[in-house]
């Protein structure tokens, strides 16, 4: 999901180039998301809830969710600070939301879902970290199933050097499961960062994530 891509096709169509998202303004309509929390979130988290949570109307509710982002809430931490700066303190509300796990939270809230949940940061490794998580819970934890979603929030000007690709808002989610369809050799995958991993999956089968909506498939 992404402002400017607001249905699946225009999404996979985005993603499987090499072109960033855009960061237009006005959010996206999130109708899973209730609207006070739908207030609370930054707009990349917002995308992330949202996400996982159509992908629990499609799939059922997973084992084990994983939630990996680079920015995570470096902007609401940029706002604190800017806070504490003028006015001396920082707003409950504001405070409260500025963990890097806060999305997971509030996603468990909203869905009941009470499954292992990992909130992960890894630099510009942190595609690949999460997928890496999703491969511990599948295959060293017996997961049966594991959504994980890939997002980013738009960061404040003032904060440069970000790797290209994590420039949000979008919010990429995946359902997997152990011995299903998509195969990545060595040679396509080598050389390949985290964002260009993330495309290359869903460059690789779109009929697949097309067919099972907002990027659901087995891997």
């Amino acid at each position: 999901m992404s402002p400017a891509c607001p249905d699946t096709e225009s999404f996979l169509a985005r993603a499987s180039s090499d072109e960033p998202f855009p960061a237009e303004d006005g959010r996206v309509k999130a109708p899973l998301v209730p609207k006070m929390i739908s207030r609370r979130l930054l707009h990349g988290d917002l995308l992330a809830v949202s996400s996982m949570l159509s992908l629990d109307c499609l799939t059922g509710l997973p084992e084990a969710v994983v939630f990996a982002s680079m920015t995570g809430e470096t902007p609401r931490c940029v706002r604190m600070l800017r806070s504490v700066r003028d006015t001396g303190g920082v707003s409950p509300a504001e405070f409260s939301g500025s963990v890097h796990n806060s999305p997971s939270g509030y996603y468990s809230m909203i869905s009941g879902c009470h499954a292992s949940s990992s909130s992960l940061a890894g630099g510009a490794d942190t595609v690949i970290a999460g997928l890496s998580e999703c491969v511990s819970e599948l295959y060293g934890l017996g997961r049966g199933s594991v959504h994980a979603v890939f997002y980013e929030n738009s960061l404040p000007g003032s904060l440069v050097n970000v790797p290209e690709g994590f420039h949000g808002p979008y919010a990429a989610a995946l359902s997997l499961r152990r011995g299903g369809g998509i195969r990545l050799r060595d040679d396509e995958v080598a050389g390949a960062d985290g964002p260009g991993l993330l495309r290359l999956l869903m460059r690789k089968y779109p009929e697949l994530l097309k067919e099972k909506t907002a990027g659901a498939c087995d891997a």
